[in-house]
């Protein structure tokens, strides 16, 4: 059984790989990753995966996501 059929039937929407070693570069993992499995990401510090409940749609990276949940969080206190 092969990474892509696990996905498959794990029913895996996005590929979020994370905690690579600094000899990796993020492009090229995910280049790679890509060639097996099209919806992959490879997320940067301040990023999140957004995953909603499946019926409200697919997972999403949002890149410095983190960033602007904290200065909007931020903003409403006084």
């Amino acid at each position: 059984m092969t990474i892509r059929d696990v996905a498959r039937e794990a029913g895996v929407r996005l590929l979020a790989l994370t905690h690579l070693s600094t000899r990796y570069f993020g492009h090229e993992v995910v280049l790679e990753a890509r060639e097996v499995f099209a919806d992959t990401v490879v997320p940067r510090d301040f990023d999140v995966v957004d995953i909603p409940f499946p019926e409200r749609g697919a997972p999403e990276l949002i890149r410095s996501g983190a960033r602007s949940e904290k200065a909007a969080i931020g903003s409403e206190t006084p």
